[in-house]
């Protein structure tokens, strides 16, 4: 499914590293459905499934997964548990409740009149995560306010004349504001440090928002959709050319490196912390073609040094070789 954090190629093969991520992600999904219906099952991504996993270390969850339902430990997809870890649940309510904020938007960006209608048939269940959450003390109305000002803020973006890397942190803000609340209420209920959780969430919150931004510039471009990295590069046209891409990974990296020192300074075992920290570097790679600090061992050991070379070097030309073939103007 979507999202950044999933494992990567060269995750370890240890069976208890391959046991533990399956309990987390097919967790997860069995919880949305347990709880919200198997339909909602559709919105699971590797970023829910993420924060389920640090929870899962936070609450000690972790260290009994033999302990867990046996409809969790089942291949069976259509097998739901009677009893829910606590990581689970909360993973699975965030999930719907981002997935109502979503479709929201899309609602809000689209004259298509089927997201409304959309909106309207999964409102039961998404005011009942929200209920959730509240009973755990889960500030929904702060997380409203905060993801309110996205429409405003990308009208007021068209028209600034500030500096782009200062426009994309305002744009990204609500994003990372709310990821930032995921990860600080978590922490909280679990009586782990919120700062380190909430830096981690906010530098986390604007890496998703500017990859996802950079991935679908040239969509966004043919759909006449908004797109943060073109707010930001005007003049870059309906495609992006290598400098403007290199520009952007910029603040992609710089976001990274943020949530790589705040996973640093967080209360994880040295396995679940470098575990975390080669996901990170792996999906970086995988997203913009090149890498973030070099790690003690190879960021993607699947790959050769010289594949990994020639691609950190080609990907930001292949817009423009591609455009050229095409018959494309920048």
């Amino acid at each position: 499914m979507f999202g950044l954090m999933r494992p990567s190629r060269c995750h370890p093969k240890a069976p208890e590293s391959r046991y533990r991520r399956r309990l987390h992600y097919c967790g997860t999904c069995k919880a949305i459905g347990k709880l919200y219906g198997h339909r909602y099952r559709l919105l699971l991504n590797h970023d829910t499934v993420f924060l389920a996993e640090m929870l899962s270390v936070w609450t000690g969850e972790d260290a009994t997964l033999s302990e867990w339902d046996g409809a969790l430990q089942s291949h069976n997809c259509l097998r739901t548990p009677e009893q829910v870890p606590f990581c689970l649940e909360y993973a699975a309510t965030a999930t719907l409740l981002l997935g109502d904020f979503k479709l929201l938007d899309h609602a809000a960006d689209s004259t298509n009149r089927f997201w409304r209608w959309l909106h309207g048939r999964c409102s039961p269940e998404f005011r009942s995560a929200s209920e959730r959450l509240e009973r755990w003390g889960f500030p929904t109305a702060e997380l409203r306010d905060i993801l309110a000002t996205q429409q405003d803020r990308e009208r007021r973006a068209r028209g600034d004349e500030d500096v782009p890397t200062d426009r994309m942190k305002y744009l990204a803000e609500p994003t990372a504001r709310a990821t930032a609340l995921f990860f600080r209420h978590g922490a909280r209920l679990t009586g782990r440090s919120e700062e380190a959780a909430a830096e981690m969430g906010g530098a986390f919150g604007t890496l998703v928002y500017v990859l996802d931004a950079l991935a679908d510039f040239e969509k966004d471009a043919r759909e006449g959709s908004f797109n943060a990295v073109r707010a930001c590069l005007p003049e870059s046209g309906a495609s992006l050319s290598g400098r403007h891409r290199l520009w952007a990974i910029e603040c992609a990296k710089q976001a990274a490196a943020e949530m790589e020192a705040a996973l640093a300074r967080m209360e994880l075992p040295a396995d679940v912390q470098a575990d975390f920290a080669r996901r990170l570097h792996s999906a970086f790679s995988r997203k913009t073609g090149m890498t973030l600090t070099v790690l003690a061992e190879p960021a993607c050991s699947h790959e050769s040094y010289w594949k990994r070379l020639a691609k950190a070097v080609l990907t930001p030309w292949r817009a423009d070789v591609r455009n050229a073939f095409l018959g494309r103007g920048r």
